[in-house]
C-alpha cells in the first residue's frame, strides 16, 4: 500500500525529531478564572496536573485533507494509519466526499480546520479525482487545470500558516479506469447513466502532473499515486475498490 508507507515514513521522522529534543518541565502555575460574579477564582495547577490535562493537546495528529478518497480511507489506508500509530497520535480524517478543490477551500474556511488545537505532525492534501472531470460531461465538478494548482498552493498555504510544524504531503489524483467507472455510473444513475465517460485517464494524468508541479515548486513531498498505480494496472479494479 503505497499512500500508507509513504506516511509512515514522514510521521517516523518527525517523532524521531520531536523525542530528540530536550522537553523542560512545566512548574508549578497560577490559573485565574473570573465568573460571572466578577469574582476572581485562583487555582494552583502542579506541573503533574498540567500535563495531564495537556496529554491530548500534546499527543501528535495527522490531519487528512481531501475528497471522498480520503474521507472513506478509514476503511483502508486511513484506516491502517490509526492502527499503526493508536495510544501514539491521533488521525483527524477531515475527507469531504464529491468536494474539489474550490469547495474545500471554501469549507476549510468555515468549519473550523485551520484552528484544529494540538500538535498536527503531519497534513496530507489529497485532490484532483473530481477538479479533473471533463468539463463538458460534469461542469459541476470541473475545476480548470491552472485554478487546481493555484487552489493547492492556498490549501498549503493555510496549512503551513496554520500548522508551521507539520510535515506536509501532496498526494496526485488516482488513475481511472474506464470500464469500472462506466459500470458506476450505470449503478448509480441507472437508465439515466449517459455511458458517456465524465473522468478519463488522461484527465487525471494532467492533473497529477499539475499537482507533482506544486509539489516541485514549493519544495514538498509527493506521492504520485497515479503512476504508482498506473503501473500496477492489472491491480488496479481492486486498489480503487479499496480507496487507495
Amino acid at each position: 500500500m503505497p499512500i500508507l508507507v509513504v506516511l509512515v515514513r514522514l510521521f517516523e521522522r518527525f517523532l524521531y525529531i520531536r523525542n530528540t529534543r530536550q522537553n523542560g518541565l512545566h512548574p508549578s502555575v497560577q490559573v485565574s478564572i473570573r465568573t460571572q460574579s466578577h469574582n476572581t477564582a485562583v487555582y494552583q495547577v502542579t506541573h503533574k496536573q498540567f500535563s495531564m490535562s495537556t496529554a491530548a493537546l500534546e499527543r501528535p495528529k495527522l490531519l487528512l485533507l481531501g475528497d471522498s478518497l480520503t474521507q472513506t480511507s478509514m476503511e483502508g489506508w486511513g484506516g491502517g494509519l490509526a492502527h499503526r500509530y493508536q495510544r501514539r497520535a491521533d488521525v483527524l480524517n477531515r475527507g469531504m466526499s464529491g468536494y474539489n478543490t474550490r469547495w474545500y477551500i471554501e469549507y476549510a474556511q468555515h468549519s473550523g480546520i485551520w484552528y484544529e488545537p494540538g500538535k498536527i505532525a503531519l497534513t496530507t492534501i489529497f485532490f484532483g479525482a473530481n477538479d479533473a472531470s471533463l468539463a463538458d460531461q460534469n461542469p459541476h465538478h470541473h475545476v480548470p487545470l491552472d485554478e487546481y494548482q493555484a487552489n493547492l498552493k492556498v490549501l498549503v498555504a493555510k496549512t503551513q500558516e496554520s500548522f508551521p510544524e507539520s510535515q506536509i504531503l501532496l498526494i496526485t489524483p488516482p488513475p481511472v479506469h474506464h470500464e469500472q467507472r462506466l459500470i458506476f455510473q450505470k449503478q448509480r444513475y441507472g437508465d439515466k447513466a449517459t455511458g458517456i465517460l465524465e473522468r478519463t485517464m488522461e484527465s487525471a494524468g494532467k492533473y497529477a502532473e499539475a499537482c507533482k508541479a506544486v509539489a516541485k515548486e514549493l519544495d514538498l513531498h509527493v506521492l504520485d499515486l497515479y503512476t504508482t498505480m498506473d503501473y500496477i494496472s492489472t491491480k488496479r479494479v481492486m486498489i480503487l475498490s479499496w480507496n487507495i
